[in-house]
């Protein structure tokens, strides 16, 4: 049982840096195997080239990114953090979707009559846990009917195939010590349900 982090943060103090420091602390204590991949820290790029543009026909796959997804196939469980910024992802999350989860690793189209459109997810033998801070309240985007949780549950992993559990800090604002015990919880029990 091997474990990816996925993290999309500056190098700063806050909400998504102590969610990603109980993490490790729990998959330390557990001695569970894990790699962190900071995008930030690595210098990513999330810029989708013209030779990698699947749907023109091109299947270019730099090597950066076949290493990334050898590290996602060996993975059985993988851990996104990341804050939301204008009601999504940061770019450099956005950019790693689109150059490392391409067909033929990810997902094929179904080639079925009419359902030809269809997605296949290919890697439904993964788990996948998004832990995301988010400075606006919870009926904020309860009225706007979630995006940031859409985006990347509904309209992301779940598209190739994987469990997903997705679980939002909101108001994440001032990490005063009260608000390091609940994340603290949310974390664990987040995690605990990664490897029931």
């Amino acid at each position: 049982m091997s474990t990816l982090i996925v993290y999309a943060h500056p190098k700063t103090k806050g909400f998504c840096s102590f969610m990603l420091q109980e993490v490790v602390k729990y998959l330390k204590q557990k001695n569970i195997d894990f790699e962190l991949l900071d995008l930030y820290e690595s210098g990513f790029d999330p810029v989708l080239k013209s030779e990698e543009h699947y749907i023109s026909g091109n299947r270019f796959v730099s090597d950066e990114v076949k290493q990334i997804q050898q590290k996602i196939s060996k993975a059985s469980h993988l851990v996104f953090i990341y804050p939301v910024w204008w009601a999504s992802m940061p770019a450099v999350l956005k950019g790693f979707l689109d150059r490392v989860f391409v067909p033929r690793f990810a997902f094929r189209y179904s080639r079925k009559g009419v359902l030809k459109w269809l997605p296949v997810g290919l890697l439904k033998d993964k788990r996948a846990l998004v832990l995301m801070s988010l400075g606006s309240p919870h009926f904020l985007y309860t009225l706007l009917g979630n995006p940031p949780k859409r985006m990347i549950k509904t309209l992301g992993l779940s598209f190739f195939g994987m469990k997903i559990r997705v679980r939002q800090v909101f108001n994440a604002r001032n990490l005063t010590d009260e608000r390091k015990q609940s994340v603290s919880k949310l974390v664990v029990s987040s995690l605990r349900w990664l490897y029931s």
